[in-house]
């Protein structure tokens, strides 16, 4: 007899299984062992494969079902063509195959001649449950484990609507944490408290320098007591703290000892839901930073040959034409042909305005 406080405790496994990378295994070893059957598991299916998505079932099953006899799988092909829903009886569905390869070979190998099966989704990939045991003289699909299985019906489609996501969402924030990495300039994600939450590697290498701004208590702030109280005021404004007033962004000048002040742009972050916790972003600008386009970048955003782009980062860095000749071995002839040919490429006609050009391409 399947009892409320097994439902209870089964139900909670389930919705754990959302976040624990082990968690569906124990969901599934529990209703197993509460159903007493041979196994329990859910099974993935597209037009052209079947997949073992978490199950419990005796290891030798597992290793021949995903070697071989997933395509042999007529029981779950039933119940895959089947509306979402609808719970089927494992004695009926083994009976459309009786005597089949998938039935000798492999369900009355393992002791899964019977149980109960349900369909768990519309769109592809389709979701498959089951809970399966040996045929017996007693009926399987008892009223209790009917009404036990279609209780939990709801509860599992909710789960793995929840999983998908909660997947979705991390390779979301994957994406945008590897794109804030990329950039040249510091940037530092922060909490609705304010605390430091991602920091790019161009952040860390400012904080390293502990050269005017730090973290401490997980608060950015800066040695500069005026620029520190500014920085939490930017903060706050950045998060909605301020009573009546809504999420806005501003700028703060940091002083440092060795170097021109850095530039704080602290801005609100769109959390893209209503409700969404509060996130601000900071940027720091180093004045002293030299930007530098990649040379790669150039030769894809200008047509530039690689001496014609390798010459373009040497004006960046403030080179003059001769010092280039002589750097690269070649006439200053040579150089000036280049240049002109990186002007007509990149539409410009003085270096100034080329190296306008070629920073806007940096980050």
């Amino acid at each position: 007899m399947v009892t409320t406080t097994d439902f209870a405790r089964i139900v909670s496994s389930i919705y754990s299984a959302v976040l624990a990378p082990d968690g569906w295994s124990a969901a599934l070893d529990d209703i197993r062992q509460t159903f007493g059957a041979t196994g329990s598991a859910l099974v993935l299916a597209d037009a052209s494969n079947r997949e073992i998505l978490s199950a419990r079932i005796p290891e030798a099953a597992g290793d021949s079902y995903r070697r071989y006899y997933r395509h042999l799988d007529y029981v779950l092909a039933t119940v895959e063509r089947n509306p979402v829903g609808m719970l089927l009886s494992g004695a009926g569905l083994v009976a459309l195959g009786a005597g089949t390869e998938f039935d000798a070979d492999w369900m009355r190998r393992y002791d899964m001649q019977d149980g109960l099966f349900v369909r768990l989704n519309a769109q592809p990939p389709i979701t498959s449950f089951l809970v399966a045991g040996p045929k017996g003289n007693a009926v399987f699909a008892t009223s209790d484990r009917v009404a036990f299985v279609n209780a939990l019906v709801p509860h599992l489609q909710r789960a793995l609507r929840i999983q998908d996501h909660v997947r979705e969402l991390c390779g979301a924030a994957l994406d945008a944490s590897s794109a804030v990495d990329a950039l040249g300039h510091g940037v530092m994600i922060l909490g609705d408290r304010g605390e430091v939450l991602h920091v790019n590697p161009a952040a860390q290498s400012v904080l390293d320098r502990a050269d005017g701004l730090t973290v401490r208590l997980s608060r950015l702030t800066a040695d500069c007591a005026r620029a520190a109280v500014e920085i939490r005021t930017a903060v706050a404004n950045a998060l909605g703290q301020e009573r009546d007033s809504a999420p806005a962004a501003s700028a703060v000048v940091c002083p440092r000892p060795h170097g021109r002040p850095y530039i704080l742009h602290v801005k609100p972050q769109c959390s893209g839901e209503a409700g969404g916790r509060a996130r601000a972003t900071v940027i720091v600008i180093d004045p002293q930073r030299r930007a530098e386009p990649p040379a790669s970048l150039l030769r894809r955003l200008f047509g530039l040959t690689a001496a014609e782009a390798d010459i373009s980062i040497r004006l960046v860095h403030g080179a003059e034409l001769s010092s280039i000749a002589e750097e690269l071995t070649v006439s200053i002839t040579t150089v000036k042909t280049h240049l002109r040919n990186i002007f007509a490429k990149t539409q410009t006609h003085r270096q100034a305005e080329l190296i306008r050009v070629l920073l806007s391409a940096a980050v």
